[in-house]
């Protein structure tokens, strides 16, 4: 970033979240998401654990939206929760994945846990052969 912008932005140390901790306040605020923070907390909490070692975790805003797409498709595209976490994970998280030798074991971590995700493995496995490839991957569009 520029120094104008970080002049004007508060930059947020987002290495230190609490992923079930916060499901279950966001559940007790908006009971009718239960069911999506029942289909979200387990691929979240793991991916996140995985990505934030690597220093490359996410915050509560992308973990809100994740449940409440969730709630969105359960109420009105009923897709199996499998294939919207399938969906969100490529859409919204793992965007985030740029790296270089050091980042593999993360990519070998994210696809063996993400283990039955057909969006999600495919393009872990593209990272992986990017890093193979050119030395580096980056998942960004």
């Amino acid at each position: 970033m520029s120094d104008k912008v970080l002049d004007r932005a508060s930059v947020i140390d987002m290495s230190d979240v609490d992923v079930p901790g916060f499901l279950a306040s966001l559940s007790d605020r908006y009971p009718h998401l239960q069911a999506a923070r029942a289909a979200s907390e387990a691929p979240l909490t793991t991916v996140h654990g995985f990505m934030r070692d690597h220093g490359m975790g996410f915050g509560y805003r992308l973990i809100e939206e994740f449940v409440r797409y969730h709630a969105f498709d359960a109420k009105h595209l009923q897709n199996d929760a499998d294939t919207v976490t399938d969906q969100l994970l490529v859409q919204k998280v793992l965007v985030k994945l740029r790296g270089s030798e050091r980042q593999r074991a993360l990519l070998d971590s994210l696809l063996k846990a993400c283990n039955g995700l057909q969006n999600t493995q495919a393009l872990l496995r593209k990272l992986q052969a990017d890093l193979d490839e050119y030395g580096s991957f980056q998942a960004m569009r």
